[in-house]
C-alpha cells in the first residue's frame, strides 16, 4: 500500500485510506481526534496533522521528523538530522523547541 495510513471501522472489514502519501511514522492524539504523521515521499516531506472529524490535513512543519509522541494536550517530535525536540498543543499548531533545564 506504499506506506499509506488506513483504518478499518469496528463493524467493517474494508480499509479506508486516511493518508495517501507515503508515511514514515504516525500517532494519534490522546482523544483520537487528530492523526499526526510524517510524509516521506521525497516531494512533500513534513510533519502533518489530520483532523479525523473534518478530514482536513495541515502541514505543521516542513522537513523530516521521527519519534512522534502524544500526551493529553501536546504532540512531541524529533528532527531526524539535528536531534532537536519540537512540540505543539493540539489546540494550535505553533511549533516550539523543547528546551529542558540543564542538570547541574
Amino acid at each position: 500500500n506504499n506506506y499509506t495510513v488506513n483504518r478499518i471501522a469496528k463493524n467493517s472489514s474494508t480499509p479506508a485510506t486516511l493518508v495517501e502519501e507515503r508515511c514514515a511514522s504516525y500517532n494519534l492524539s490522546h482523544d483520537e481526534r487528530y492523526l499526526y504523521y510524517q510524509v516521506d515521499d521525497g516531494e512533500n516531506n513534513g510533519f502533518y496533522k489530520l483532523d479525523l472529524i473534518t478530514m482536513r490535513s495541515t502541514q505543521i512543519k516542513e522537513g523530516n521528523y521521527k519519534n512522534i509522541c502524544t500526551t493529553t494536550n501536546y504532540v512531541f517530535f524529533t528532527d531526524v538530522y539535528e536531534s532537536k525536540i519540537y512540540y505543539c498543543k493540539y489546540s494550535n499548531d505553533k511549533v516550539e523547541v523543547l528546551n529542558p533545564p540543564s542538570e547541574e
